[in-house]
């Protein structure tokens, strides 16, 4: 639930930080997840260079996003914890 935010953070930082940051993060991505999953990312970087306001926005709203569903997991394991051990 939380990784596609997350790369999108990733990817708009790296589209932030230069050409040679995002080659690693290309090569990374594309270790990790697959070759089809590193040329989503790089037309996503792509978009991100042409359209960098709305870059911005997108950003913005993955750590939104990111950030609501990692408290929501966190509550739901201590919700779990706490019926475990009551």
């Amino acid at each position: 639930l939380s990784l596609a935010p997350l790369l999108v953070i990733f990817i708009s930082a790296a589209s932030l930080l230069g050409p040679e940051t995002q080659e690693k993060l290309m090569l990374h991505i594309s270790s990790l997840l697959g070759s089809y999953a590193a040329v989503a990312a790089e037309l996503i970087v792509q978009n991100a260079e042409i359209h960098s306001s709305v870059s911005l926005v997108s950003g913005l709203m993955s750590l939104g996003v990111l950030i609501f569903s990692s408290s929501v997991v966190f509550s739901q394991i201590r919700t779990s914890l706490n019926i475990q051990f009551s």
